[in-house]
């Protein structure tokens, strides 16, 4: 265990952690992110960015909403990960891990990023000095095709040695375009990691990692869920409303009396949505029942009328019970990412340093670039509904001076590239301990970014055809563009833990932390499109518009723990945690063309929390008992939320400083060890989060009604989550061993979108469990070579893992992202070297 930086047992760390081993990642078949949250109390996770490979966790109800830096960060070998949302998500592979750990509540006086919820710990297996290594081969259904191995090679004794793991994993896709024939919910990647330690005295270590990942994958199903293409178009007028009103209905209703159907009798009137006019859609016609204005006007609706068509046959074919694994997209899909990381640890042994103690320094450098990241993607589920294009080159033969019709053509260039340096972090911790007591520490992290957002260029959304696109540009609108782009975070910090065994209170310890982080973020906001000569480019005469940002806040740790007995840890802890804001890029110019909703800059998120809890291993009746207990509360302020609002020509997403909230629950952790063969684990968490203060309202747009912001249904945090594994364990000598292991896992309702207050029906998804069996036989006759096979979601539960809400942008729809079906398998590995051995 490692939570706080130094080797200790899960058992003495006075806060709530998880810890799952190498052989419990095999056991219970944890291979991606979404497994984790299975087997583990207290976190879920959703998919981010309409994709599943986007993974957001969330810890005890918090995590990240859209467009926000997320409040539980995953670490690999002690690095805050980025991920590339807009392309292929994280880089984080789950294979050759030593452990992971799931740490819960703020961090950040300890190490690394400052966060309002957790963390995630992956540790990767580490170069040691014995021959070691595995192949292993995974074929199941869907045609999964995964191929995994390492080796480990001493090349001086204890000094120089190296290892190499690598993956490559594949299946044909679990759903499918009943459009374009295309298979998606697809998989195929590789990856690969060198490491290398150097070792050269007994005072220093050096060690560097190198991985690779490729992805090359035809990405996620956006299947449709809520649909709401009509309602009463109304101009509502509200004090409570920025701007004081709003024209509610849906931008798919293009009948008489329907949001756009009002522009047939005055395109300049409020109630009429005159944007069309407005925004030069229609050459800046602003003549009613010009023969101009409505050849334009008739033009535009045919597009939408195209697309509604499309949602409609979904919504039609969806009712009659069409399977979910089924969508209906506009053209291929695809997502292309190929990133690549160095990572470098250095350690120093300084020995007895006075009144320091034992005293060593350690350094932890990081580098990501990223060699191609580029996505075209479906976000609501019908033909012409809604593509997103990121990092594309575009060629379209059919404009025409004045127009573009119909789909662009995209050439793939492989752009979204960033050089060495752009992206990195830096570590430096000076830690000690004294008389084996008393273990302090104090550091300095930052990390900067200097790629892009949207990685080098604008996305671009092709919304209703391109319904509301201006002449002189593709069937798409570009939002986000930004240059000159830097985002960083800094932190000095400090810990230190004191024994008062040396003051007569025997088993009493005492925590104190603090951290001061320092945010800034800087870039140029520009209005850009894309012309079939050109490509993308910003606008005619647009300078664009610079955005600087800078934050500062304070965090702290405390805790006080009592080890009652050998085995029986109780403590509590209080802590403050801070999660930065930042710029919303997608606001900048809205709010400078007078769009009174736009919000350019978003404030720090703060938590203050505090956890009484208790760690106990003992027996009773002849039984081998865990118990960890935890309970919690947790308050919430500055929360930072997603808000949808209509820029004046699309949909656009921001994040504002909303609300206040409070968490309170409960964590408990049982094992049960029956006999040296048989366990069972059982977990369980208890989650209530409410809003203390929610101000505002929103404007339902299908029916107009005015909602309080304080009814919105809270991201990520499902009242009751249970899990429960067994694991039988039966030796038969030299045939070999077999482990029999399963585990079913509870989550109650779930909502996935801070925008689903804005949908007529609910989002949330139902309770549901899930079940796992795993057949394990080591050491096959006798020989180092072990046989499994496997069931994941053995009963084929159907369900969502995350969703896209634009019904908030008037666009009518939320699409849904499914998790796994029902996947079978077959595993065989072959151990040589030191784990032949075992």
């Amino acid at each position: 265990m490692t939570a706080r930086r130094r080797a200790e047992s899960q058992q003495s760390v006075p806060v709530a952690i998880t810890a799952v081993s190498e052989a419990m990642l095999r056991e219970k078949a944890i291979v991606t992110p979404y497994d984790l949250t299975n087997s583990t109390p207290g976190i879920a996770a959703t998919a981010g960015s309409a994709q599943r490979n986007d993974v957001l966790y969330f810890i005890r109800g918090q995590g990240a909403t859209f467009g926000s830096s997320p409040s539980v960060v995953t670490y690999f070998a002690d690095v805050p990960q980025q991920t590339n949302s807009t392309s292929g998500g994280s880089n984080i592979t789950f294979y050759d891990l030593a452990s992971v750990q799931v740490l819960k509540g703020p961090q950040g006086t300890l190490f690394g990023r400052s966060t309002t919820a957790g963390a995630v710990l992956l540790t990767p297996k580490a170069p040691s000095d014995e021959f070691d290594g595995f192949v292993e081969a995974n074929l199941g259904n869907y045609s999964i095709r995964e191929f995994t191995g390492a080796v480990n090679v001493p090349i001086i004794g204890d000094a120089v040695a190296i290892r190499v793991a690598g993956n490559y994993s594949y299946n044909k896709g679990f759903s499918i375009s009943n459009t374009t024939g295309q298979r998606l919910d697809d998989r195929n990647r590789s990856s690969y990691r060198i490491s290398l330690r150097l070792a050269p005295t007994n005072w220093l270590t050096n060690t560097v990692i190198f991985s690779d990942t490729n992805i090359n994958e035809n990405g996620t199903a956006a299947v449709l869920g809520n649909y709401e293409p009509n309602g009463l178009a109304r101009l509502v007028v509200d004090p409570r409303i920025p701007g004081g009103s709003t024209v509610t209905g849906s931008l798919l209703d293009t009948r008489p009396g329907g949001v756009l159907g009002l522009t047939t009798t005055d395109p300049a009137a409020a109630g009429g949505f005159g944007f069309i006019a407005v925004a030069g859609l229609c050459g800046n016609i602003t003549a009613a029942g010009s023969a101009a204005f409505n050849d334009c006007l008739s033009s535009r609706l045919a597009l939408i009328n195209k697309a509604r068509a499309s949602l409609d046959a979904e919504a039609a074919r969806l009712a009659a019970g069409g399977s979910v694994r089924e969508v209906a997209t506009t053209r291929d899909n695809f997502i292309r990412s190929h990133v690549q990381q160095i990572i470098n640890t250095t350690e120093i042994n300084f020995g007895q340093l006075g009144f320091l103690g034992d005293t060593t320094f350690k350094n932890i450098f990081s580098t990501t670039r990223n060699l191609q990241s580029t996505a075209i993607r479906e976000i609501q589920g019908g033909v012409g509904t809604g593509v997103v294009y990121n990092v594309i080159n575009v060629t379209n033969p059919n404009c025409t001076a004045t127009a573009c019709t119909g789909l662009a053509n995209f050439n793939d260039y492989g752009a979204g590239k960033n050089k060495w340096g752009d992206v990195y972090s830096e570590e430096a911790q000076l830690s000690g301990s004294i008389n084996n007591k008393h273990d302090w520490m104090v550091g300095y992290f930052t990390e900067a970014s200097e790629t892009n957002a949207y990685l080098n260029v604008p996305a671009v959304f092709q919304t209703l055809n391109g319904a509301f696109t201006v002449p002189s540009g593709l069937p798409g609108i570009s939002t986000g563009y930004n240059r000159n782009y830097r985002k960083s975070q800094s932190g000095y910090f400090g810990q230190a833990t004191v024994d008062f065994s040396d003051f007569g209170l025997d088993g009493v310890r005492f925590t104190a932390g603090y951290r001061h982080s320092i945010v800034k973020a800087r870039l140029l906001a520009v209005d850009a499109i894309i012309v079939p000569a050109t490509g993308i480019q910003p606008r005619p005469g647009d300078a664009g518009i610079p955005a600087n940002l800078k934050q500062t806040a304070d965090s702290y740790t405390f805790s006080l723990d009592w080890t009652v007995k050998p085995g029986v840890l109780v403590y509590g802890t209080t802590r403050k945690g801070f999660k930065e804001g930042g710029i919303n890029i997608q606001s900048i110019l809205p709010a400078n063309n007078g769009v009174a909703a736009a919000v350019p800059y978003f404030g720090p998120e703060t938590v203050t929390d505090y956890e009484i809890g208790m760690k106990a291993d003992y027996e009773l009746g002849g039984l081998g008992l865990r118990t960890n207990i935890a309970l919690f509360t947790a308050d919430y302020g500055g929360l930072q939320r997603a808000s949808s609002f209509f820029n004046g020509a699309t949909a656009s997403n921001q994040i504002i400083n909303a609300a206040k909230l409070r968490s309170r629950g409960v964590e408990i952790e049982q094992v049960i060890r029956f006999s040296r063969e048989f366990s069972v684990n059982a977990n369980y968490a208890y989650l209530n989060s409410k809003f203390l203060s929610f101000p505002g309202v929103i404007v339902r747009p299908s029916d107009g009604a005015v909602i309080n912001r304080i009814d919105t249904a809270i991201s990520g945090a499902p009242k009751h989550k249970f899990d429960v594994a067994a694991r039988y364990e039966y030796d038969t000598g030299d045939t070999g061993q077999f482990v029999l292991a399963g585990n079913v896992s509870y989550q109650s309702r779930f909502a996935h979108s801070d925008d689903s207050v804005f949908a007529l029906s609910a989002e949330d998804q139902a309770p549901y469990a899930l079940a796992n069996l795993r057949l394990d036989w080591n050491n096959v006759m006798g020989n180092p070579v072990d046989l499994s096979v496997y069931a994941k979601n053995v009963f084929n539960k159907t369900f969502v893992i995350g969703s896209g809400n634009v019904i908030s942008s008037q666009l009518g729809t939320t699409s849904y992202i499914y998790g796994d079906p029902r996947v079978v398998g077959v595993q065989l590995r072959a151990r040589f070297g030191r784990s032949a051995e075992r």
